[in-house]
């Protein structure tokens, strides 16, 4: 559940305010992710270049952190 509200969260919040609307529009729409950057909008690229990336880098670190702390502290819960 904290997972998942720090996905939202890093997709949501960031210093370039961008619509709830165009936002929604991005994730409904997986060909605008992987489609062509030349026809979005400011909005839509900035959430395709720098917020979904940064979330997926993001998720990737803490990944391999977890996996590298748990066998060095012997907790896997």
């Amino acid at each position: 559940l904290l997972i998942l509200a720090s996905v939202l969260a890093s997709i949501f919040f960031s210093a370039c305010p961008v619509p709830f609307g165009e936002i929604s529009s991005v994730l409904r729409d997986p060909s605008i992710i992987f489609g062509h950057s030349d026809a979005l909008n400011v909005d839509q690229r900035v959430l395709v270049e720098v917020r979904i990336p940064r979330t997926l880098l993001g998720l990737v670190a803490g990944g391999c952190s977890w996996g590298l702390w748990c066998p060095h502290s012997r907790t896997y819960t």
